[in-house]
């Protein structure tokens, strides 16, 4: 569905007004995607993160960069947006069971609660219900003659 504002009127356990806008949003997963050149040892810090490039005007900046990123798909998997898009822009198809959740280690399993919450980072809890899962995907791949084995086009540049 994509975005939604509207605005809240909500009261709190003294009847005192809490005014605000909410932005709904919803889950999205981001991807940490890592290729290191089968040709250096591994341990060796030759690797490479793939990074989009895109105009954000709320950051005030035309050309940011940020790992791919999207919302989930209507299941909740990351198996809709986020893998096509990868692999539109790519050719590199990414599986469920290869990729690490690197969220999971950094949140604590707190006492009981009445808040059903997604299991993510909540990045804009001030008016905003984004919650993002973050995922590390690594590679170790041939050069092939091109940059790491990926097809000639996939260093898309911004103009």
């Amino acid at each position: 569905m994509g975005l939604l504002k509207f605005p809240s009127d909500v009261t709190n356990h003294n009847g005192e007004w809490l005014p605000g806008v909410i932005l709904m949003r919803g889950a999205s997963v981001a991807l940490l995607l890592i290729l290191q050149p089968n040709d250096v040892p591994e341990e060796e810090e030759t690797k490479n993160v793939f990074s989009t490039v895109q105009p954000r005007i709320a950051a005030r900046n035309l050309r940011l960069a940020n790992i791919p990123a999207d919302m989930l798909d209507e299941s909740g998997t990351f198996a809709g947006g986020a893998a096509e898009e990868i692999e539109e822009e790519t050719g590199l198809k990414l599986k469920a069971d290869e990729l690490i959740d690197m969220t999971a280690p950094t949140l604590a399993e707190g006492g009981p609660t009445t808040e059903r919450l997604q299991h993510a980072t909540h990045p804009s809890t001030g008016g905003c219900d984004e919650s993002i899962t973050a995922f590390l995907w690594q590679r170790r791949v041939k050069r092939s003659g091109r940059p790491y084995g990926l097809p000639p086009w996939w260093r898309r540049q911004v103009d």
